[in-house]
């Protein structure tokens, strides 16, 4: 495994905080269409980028929320 996949949520100009780390792309997926889903605010979510993995898939909310897939390497 040369890459992880880690799952991001926040709000447009603030910080980010890191919610889950995946071995795969699937994985990493799923946690973030379930976070966006569940989302206890009742924030509804909107598809822009998904799909440009490799740059990162971002799930943005009409607030200003988001939620993001982001590979990262892992070290040697």
């Amino acid at each position: 495994m040369d890459k992880v996949y880690c799952v991001f949520a926040g709000e447009q100009y603030d910080s980010e905080r890191l919610v889950s780390v995946h071995a795969t792309l699937e994985g990493a997926k799923d946690a973030a269409r379930e976070l966006a889903h569940d989302d206890e605010d009742g924030i509804v979510y909107t598809t822009a980028k998904e799909g440009s993995y490799e740059h990162g898939s971002f799930w943005i909310a009409l607030s200003g929320h988001f939620i993001a897939v982001q590979a990262k390497p892992l070290g040697r």
